[in-house]
């Protein structure tokens, strides 16, 4: 005959399990709703549509009479030539190096460590700038770094 200590244990640890269960499986569409949301949205902020499978890595704002968005995304490489094709700047100006356009490191933004490295920035209207950054080196992820200020 079962104790009832271990009985009570069980009963618990089913408990836990269901709960665990339902809780990540009410999650999982509406979590992968809400950050391809996210990915929109910073996209429209910057002025890009995102391939699918793209995957948001993180935001930087600042505030201010010149402000920036910084957005570094990560894409499967196969998506990069059509996307790069939607932006507004020519391919042909991509030049290794960061060259003063995507700014220090910080957490997330780490363009400084990519080991193949491009960039190259075009004006926009209304007295903005969007500064690229690629980094390809991973083989079937590209690393792209974005930042979109005003001037």
């Amino acid at each position: 005959m079962a104790r009832p200590f271990a009985t009570w244990r069980r009963v618990l640890l089913a408990a836990y399990i269901l709960i665990g269960f339902v809780a990540c499986k009410s999650k999982g569409p509406q979590g992968t709703r809400q950050v391809q949301e996210a990915l929109e949205s910073v996209g429209k902020e910057v002025g890009l549509v995102f391939p699918d499978g793209s995957r948001l890595v993180g935001v930087h704002r600042e505030r201010g009479a010149d402000d920036l968005i910084a957005v570094k995304v990560e894409m499967p490489a196969a998506a990069w030539p059509s996307f790069v094709a939607t932006t507004p700047i020519d391919p042909t100006l991509f030049r290794r190096g960061e060259r003063g356009l995507l700014g220090p490191d910080d957490g997330f933004w780490d363009p400084h460590a990519s080991k193949n490295l491009l960039t190259a920035e075009t004006p926009l209207p209304h007295a903005r700038v969007l500064n690229l950054g690629y980094d390809d080196s991973r083989g079937n992820v590209i690393s792209v770094y974005i930042v979109n200020h005003g001037t």
